[in-house]
């Protein structure tokens, strides 16, 4: 008895076994959000994304689990900490943080909330 999903992308994918539409999740800035109204209690609070190159930011917070908090602990980034976007490329970026540059992919960067502090 062969059943089609209830959802066009939904279902096993059978070439990575997992579900389908994790694959089609789209970034932070795509859903739009920015610096203007990411978050409500403060204006000049957005995703690392959001960021031009050459813009500074402090870390605020970190969205995700506890494997990415320690990825990114290892990687130098910590909340609290100073960054400048130093290059974008493509879907990720590029930051300096304390004498380090440190590239990020997309889902990182997202994840990664910042408050813009200059230029």
């Amino acid at each position: 008895m062969d059943r089609e999903p209830s959802h066009p992308i939904g279902g096993i994918d059978p070439v990575f076994g997992r579900q389908r539409h994790r694959r089609f999740r789209r970034s932070a800035c795509a859903r739009g959000y920015a610096f203007d109204d990411a978050s409500p209690e403060s204006p000049t609070t957005g995703p690392l994304t959001a960021l031009a190159a050459g813009q500074r930011g402090r870390i605020v917070e970190i969205r995700g689990g506890r494997r990415l908090a320690r990825r990114c602990l290892a990687l130098g980034l910590r909340v609290g900490g100073e960054v400048v976007v130093t290059q974008t490329r493509g879907g990720g970026l590029v930051v300096a943080s304390g004498g380090n540059r440190i590239a990020l992919g997309r889902g990182i960067a997202d994840r990664v909330f910042v408050e813009r502090t200059g230029r």
